[in-house]
């Protein structure tokens, strides 16, 4: 398929989804479908010679996410209890993720357009999750009562969950909490998530700097429980419990002015792209090694790189600080 029949597909699956959760499926159709996806009727027409065929095959799209979605992280090593809960935090994730595709299948599910083909087809598809089911109840944890009413149970208190969570009744303990600068902050963002990209493109602080992405040049240096990380390549579910600092803050403390005015002292930033990463492996070496040798200082900044070449500079700082704070 073409890139612009890419585009039109995912514009007339955006827009299917919205106008069902805003209006309601039953009076759906095809003209309000093109003309909130920007395309003609008849280019609809084209990818879809029906409404059926239309909300079927996207049913099915949707539902092969949705389910993948439901196991990701369940995976049998984990303890019973701990996979359930997973499953049931995806499913509600998922749920505030694509409120609108959501509701689509639930609505699709329960109408008269809905296809025996499909229910084998969501069976299918769902299979892990019924067996996930059934062996709670072979260990007798859950009651022994029709999967299908069970699976319904589990649904349900997802989606009231999630109805509380939209209207703000409830907080959104989904989200992944970070521990940033002294604050706990929910970031919308998966915990596989790079730190960096959790800091800059979530929670818009962008003194930590993208350089290599492969925790090679330390541009993106944060100090995690006081430990400088690369943060472009640890997730955020690393620093679950643990505190992170940014570049944002390292002055909130006396060891790490010291090194900002010795930074502005012996001007060492020449481009000034590196120098985030360079002030916190800097700040976390002093607040360790209070007089550091040259070789010191040289073993704790190797894996900052300067391409401005600024090293003498950055050695003279450190020294300097060092000084500052004896």
């Amino acid at each position: 398929m073409k890139p612009k029949d890419d585009e039109k597909q995912r514009a007339i699956a955006q827009a299917t989804f919205e106008l069902v959760a805003q209006t309601g499926l039953s009076g759906l159709t095809m003209a309000d479908i093109a003309r909130a996806a920007g395309i003609a009727t008849s280019t609809l027409y084209v990818y879809y010679p029906s409404k059926d065929e239309l909300i079927s095959q996207l049913y099915q799209d949707a539902k092969t996410v949705t389910a993948a979605r439901i196991m990701e992280g369940v995976v049998p090593g984990l303890p019973y209890r701990a996979r359930v809960r997973r499953a049931w935090g995806n499913l509600l994730r998922h749920r505030l993720d694509q409120y609108a595709e959501v509701v689509f299948q639930e609505q699709y599910y329960n109408s008269p357009w809905f296809t025996e083909g499909n229910r084998e087809f969501s069976t299918r598809l769902m299979a892990g999750f019924f067996a996930l089911m059934e062996e709670g109840q072979q260990q007798e944890i859950l009651k022994a009562v029709p999967i299908p009413l069970l699976t319904a149970s589990l649904v349900g208190s997802v989606r009231e969950t999630g109805n509380l969570i939209r209207t703000k009744v409830l907080p959104d303990a989904t989200m992944p909490t970070l521990h940033i600068n002294g604050k706990e902050t929910a970031v919308d963002a998966d915990e596989s998530t790079p730190i960096l990209w959790a800091l800059r493109d979530t929670l818009g602080m962008t003194g930590t700097k993208f350089g290599c992405g492969q925790a090679l040049c330390g541009a993106c240096t944060v100090l995690l429980d006081g430990v400088p990380v690369r943060s472009c390549t640890t997730p955020i579910s690393a620093a679950a419990g643990q505190k992170i600092t940014t570049i944002e803050a390292v002055g909130q403390d006396r060891v790490g002015r010291a090194v900002q005015a010795a930074w502005v002292k012996h001007d060492v930033a020449q481009c000034g792209y590196c120098q985030s990463g360079q002030i916190m492996s800097a700040t976390a070496l002093l607040k360790g090694t209070k007089k550091p040798s040259d070789a010191d200082i040289d073993a704790a900044m190797a894996g900052n790189v300067c391409r401005c070449g600024t090293y003498v500079r950055i050695r003279a700082a450190i020294h300097d600080a060092a000084k500052t704070l004896a």
